[in-house]
């Protein structure tokens, strides 16, 4: 009879505890500003991991083809895709839900939601994926007048963005991306976003001044 009600005792103690055990993992798995929380199981459950903003080319065996869903912290998006170093099918995340590369997702890049371009505006991303450092570019506000930039070592508010951009965000505007100053070299014209400027003309790290022209 002893055993018993000790072990009822002890049922009861361990659900008591339940709602704090459970409220705990919530807050461990809640991700912040700037912060992105991934989850083994649908609609934000299972274990969890949370990054911050940055790009990870392996999440590593712990969470490797493991990821159902994922919740974005304040002003957050990201970029998964199937392969390390974001090779093979990839999909962006704007809103917190269920992923469809289900238990595939082996690399991401997480960022600050203030990188998307506005309107007529572009931005360049140095790291593939929309990844690391970003500088955002505005057009002049007529399609045949565009703004010119014609030396990105000049320091912008990043700092010089010369031979850096690794990826391209368009937003209803068209950009020329040119591989000297003053719109030498290769020049190539983007009127959509690009993951990697690797498989195009202009090549990766290679951007040295660019015309922003409004749709």
């Amino acid at each position: 009879m002893k055993r018993v009600l000790c072990y009822v005792v002890m049922l009861s103690a361990i659900l008591a505890m339940m709602p704090q055990m459970q409220a705990e993992a919530q807050s461990v798995c809640s991700p912040g500003r700037h912060q992105l929380t991934v989850f083994t199981g649908y609609d934000f459950t299972g274990r969890c991991v949370v990054y911050d903003i940055k790009t990870i080319k392996n999440v590593g065996k712990g969470i490797n083809d493991q990821i159902r869903s994922v919740l974005l912290g304040k002003d957050t998006f990201a970029v998964a895709c199937v392969d390390k170093n974001f090779y093979g099918d990839c999909e962006e995340f704007y809103k917190s839900r269920n992923v469809n590369l289900v238990d595939r997702i082996t690399s991401i890049v997480v960022q600050q939601w203030e990188c998307i371009p506005n309107s007529g505006e572009i931005t360049l991303f140095s790291d593939v994926m929309f990844g690391g450092v970003c500088a955002k570019f505005y057009a002049s506000g007529t399609a045949n007048d565009p703004y010119y930039y014609s030396d990105l070592s000049t320091p912008l508010n990043t700092g010089s963005y010369n031979d850096v951009a690794s990826s391209l965000m368009v937003n209803h505007a068209e950009v020329i991306l040119c591989e000297h100053r003053n719109f030498g070299g290769v020049c190539e014209k983007h009127v959509a976003s690009a993951w990697d400027l690797t498989n195009y003309a202009i090549g990766n790290d290679r951007v040295s001044s660019l015309q922003v022209f409004a749709h």
